[in-house]
């Protein structure tokens, strides 16, 4: 990293003031959440890209938002770090304290820069910046080597449900696979099963029966609630469990109300209706010039305990002015199932004479205009009612969710990750339909060739979003592959997962390695069938903890005697060789299925002209007896 000296130019100089902050303690104070916001850090980043200094209005030029944006973020993140450290404060030679020079120096800009006062960044806070935005580097990278689409294939018991929560932890913590590899897979189950909990990860296992419906979204039959007075079943449209997920991941993370956008820390979200719905005058002057206006002029400016409600609008009146306050979140209603304008409100209830009527009015900075938004799109079921104004069953974070969508966000979503068992099991042209071509990495919402798509239930317009990742899993030994759709196979990365025996290393049974068990048997699969069809090490794993031939006998009565019948459809003289049977039968020892030829004269009394099939049954006892393992 070059140098960066101080000049005279930049207040305060150096040797007046330092806060004696080096560079590793400003990289904890980083990931400190506590201390600095996200929002906060991605500026600090932003200024690092334009060279470590930067105007407030070079920023707002370059990266969107306002220049105050800028100036209070930083300013607040600067009072952050003094109170977490204690660091001094600079002062004026007035004596005012001035808190951003604990991040920055500063000088009036130069011609060159747009604004009119340059921050640089302090060389430690920069050294700090440049480590953090390698890592982040680093995670893009480990996470692009696993791909937004990803299936885990390989013959049964070869792990692949089981690293699928490796998978999803690692892209979920931006961690390199082999470093979750190669912590305790119980510690990794439980980060897995907390991010599940919290919405950050979904499981489903497609089979033949699967749908659209279940997938995406469909008509579905609803039974009145306890009490009501329906008869019948009323029918909806709901979301199928991608499409309800997806949604989840546009929205805010949680904690996050929407504190950049003017929120209130505890705001109210509230439907206002703007001369009624759909455009019209009154909308038009409220977006135009930033208010929201509502009527009963008729009660004059001022309204008291006496004043008598004969026209109604009591309740509205009092939530406009009594309960509405500044920070607060408004939707402007366009239909009784769709807003066309986000606000939030920046000022209290006042009377506007100069109105011709409707002479209520709020300021209200409206962060969004022109939409067509449905009201699906904020978790509300039910259609909008008529009253002018009320609350909302919905969040700011909901809010915020749909307005980082719509406007784009230098905070990048965090990841989401919908994993799909048995992928290869379901009708894939059933269940995606034309969301198969939406799940593409370039066709991602925010990518320059994303085309959202028109549902056919919902008639709303959907596109995967980019911070959602799907991992599958295919079983090649299920005679399903064969019918893959192959749209499936051009849109995933596929990673083979085969049998390991080095993973059994160091189990024995009696002095018989089971690594060499798992070996023989699949070379002899190899040689009968194919790779794809061979046994997988998972089977024998709860050897580990016991090594006995009692557990060996039962992984192969459970496990790999019941697949072997159903690779070979019940030939079992192929059964028998995979198992060692026909080369002990030549030496005597004890055999797991043994051939026991008919005797044709006592079965039917005579002797017919063809052969006749030789029974096999299992031999109970050989599962414990040690020998055959030993020979095998």
């Amino acid at each position: 990293m070059k140098s960066c000296h101080l000049s005279v130019s930049y207040w305060p100089p150096e040797n007046e003031y330092n806060p004696g902050i080096d560079a590793g303690q400003w990289g904890a104070l980083l990931q400190n959440s506590a201390v600095c916001g996200e929002q906060q850090r991605n500026i600090l980043l932003q200024m690092l890209s334009l060279g470590g200094e930067a105007t407030c209005t070079q920023l707002a030029e370059r990266f969107g938002k306002s220049a105050n944006y800028y100036n209070s973020n930083m300013a607040s993140l600067a009072r952050a770090v003094h109170k977490q450290t204690g660091c001094p404060v600079a002062a004026h030679d007035d004596g005012e304290r001035t808190y951003w020079p604990v991040l920055f120096v500063g000088r009036r800009a130069p011609g060159s820069q747009p604004g009119a006062y340059s921050w640089k960044l302090r060389e430690e806070l920069s050294e700090a910046l440049e480590s953090l935005r390698d890592s982040e580097e680093e995670k893009d990278s480990h996470m692009n080597e696993i791909g937004k689409n990803t299936i885990l294939y390989g013959p049964p018991g070869t792990g692949k449900t089981y690293h699928t929560v490796n998978y999803a932890v690692a892209i979920i913590e931006g961690t390199p696979l082999e470093k979750i590899r190669a912590e305790p897979h119980g510690d990794v189950l439980a980060r897995f099963q907390s991010y599940r909990e919290a919405g950050q990860i979904a499981f489903v296992t497609f089979h033949q029966s699967y749908g659209y419906e279940d997938f995406i979204e469909g008509i579905r039959p609803v039974a009145p609630n306890a009490g009501e007075k329906v008869a019948g079943l009323s029918y909806k449209v709901q979301n199928g469990v991608f499409k309800e997920f997806c949604e989840r991941a546009e929205r805010a993370p949680d904690g996050d109300t929407g504190g950049d956008y003017g929120f209130s820390a505890h705001s109210t979200v509230w439907k206002v209706s703007l001369g009624g719905a759909g455009e019209n005058p009154i909308k038009t002057d409220c977006m135009k010039n930033g208010y929201i206006r509502i009527g009963w002029d008729e009660y004059g400016e001022d309204l008291s305990g006496e004043t008598e409600f004969k026209h109604g609008g009591k309740a509205i009146l009092n939530a406009f002015y009594n309960v509405m306050q500044p920070g607060d979140i408004v939707l402007s209603c366009a239909s009784v199932n769709s807003f066309d304008a986000i606000g939030v409100i920046t000022g209290e209830a006042e009377w506007g004479p100069d109105f011709p009527h409707m002479k209520r009015f709020r300021n209200v900075k409206w962060l969004a205009r022109g939409l067509d938004l449905k009201s699906a799109r904020f978790a509300l079921e039910k259609e909008l009612a008529a009253a002018t104004v009320y609350r909302l069953k919905t969040t700011p974070a909901h809010v915020a969710g749909v307005l980082r969508a719509l406007l784009g966000t230098n905070t990048p979503a965090p990841p989401r990750v919908f994993i799909i068992d048995e992928i290869n099991r379901g009708n894939i042209s059933k269940i995606f339909g034309e969301l198969i071509t939406l799940i593409e990495t370039e066709k991602r919402k925010g990518k320059p060739e994303c085309v959202p798509v028109k549902l056919p239930c919902s008639q709303s317009e959907f596109a995967v979003p980019d911070n959602v990742w799907i991992l599958g899993t295919m079983n090649t030994a299920d005679r399903s592959i064969a019918l893959l759709d192959t749209a499936l196979r051009r849109r995933f990365r596929f990673r083979e997962m085969m049998p390991d025996s080095s993973v059994l290393d160091g189990i024995e049974v009696d002095g018989v390695p089971v690594s060499g068990i798992l070996d023989t048997l699949n070379r002899r699969l190899e040689a009968l069938y194919d790779r794809e069809h061979t046994l997988g090490h998972a089977w024998f794993l709860p050897l580990r903890e016991t090594p006995t031939v009692e557990r060996l006998g039962a992984v192969f009565r459970d496990s790999v005697i019941p697949l072997l019948q159903e690779y070979f459809y019940d030939d079992y003289e192929k059964i028998r060789l995979v198992l060692g049977d026909e080369k002990r039968k030549q030496t005597g020892g004890p055999q797991f299925f043994a051939a026991e030829e008919p005797d044709a004269a006592e079965l039917f009394g005579t002797n017919p002209d063809f052969p006749l099939n030789a029974a096999c049954r299992l031999n109970p006892e050989t599962l414990t007896d040690i020998r055959a393992y030993r020979d095998l």
